[in-house]
């Protein structure tokens, strides 16, 4: 288990294995450090952690890995309250982020993808099968933003 640091303080002896996930670890980082999951950035040896469903081990962490945390802890974030009228304006909005975040999220594992093709993970003769099943990926995010932006389009003109 590696040395989760937040703040500066350093934990001990956490119980995650490395056996766990990369989501495991994120909901153990939540308990000790009150930063939530989905406020959660983790850095690894410089990169990013996405792929919640990457193990601790696979990523080659070790007991004394460092591992950097960035987030703030729920309580630290400014919770507004809104009236009725006002919570039902933002539902579109908020809709519109939640396919927007998800979309991201997809973009994301095209370039892991990509990324992996540049560095020789997929065999030659199967590089331009991958590339077409990546463009489609890509048309699809992309047809995804259009009706973001459409539908945040029509919230502006009401």
């Amino acid at each position: 288990m590696p040395s989760p640091q937040s703040r500066g303080c350093q934990a001990q002896g956490g119980g995650v294995s490395s056996g766990y996930t990369v989501g495991q670890l994120q909901e153990a980082l939540e308990e000790l450090t009150e930063v939530p999951v989905s406020a959660q950035k983790l850095i690894f040896q410089g990169k990013t952690l996405r792929d919640e469903s990457k193990t601790l081990s696979g990523l080659s962490m070790k007991q004394d890995s460092k591992l950097i945390l960035l987030g703030r802890k729920a309580s630290e974030r400014v919770l507004k309250t809104y009236t009725d009228d006002q919570e039902e304006q933002l539902r579109p909005i908020t809709a519109v982020l939640k396919t927007v975040d998800s979309v991201k999220k997809k973009l994301d594992a095209i370039s892991e993808e990509i990324e992996g093709i540049e560095k020789g993970f997929v065999q030659r003769e199967l590089v331009g099968e991958a590339c077409r099943g990546l463009h489609k990926r890509c048309v699809a995010a992309t047809e995804l933003l259009m009706r973001s932006m459409e539908a945040l389009d029509s919230i502006v003109r009401h």
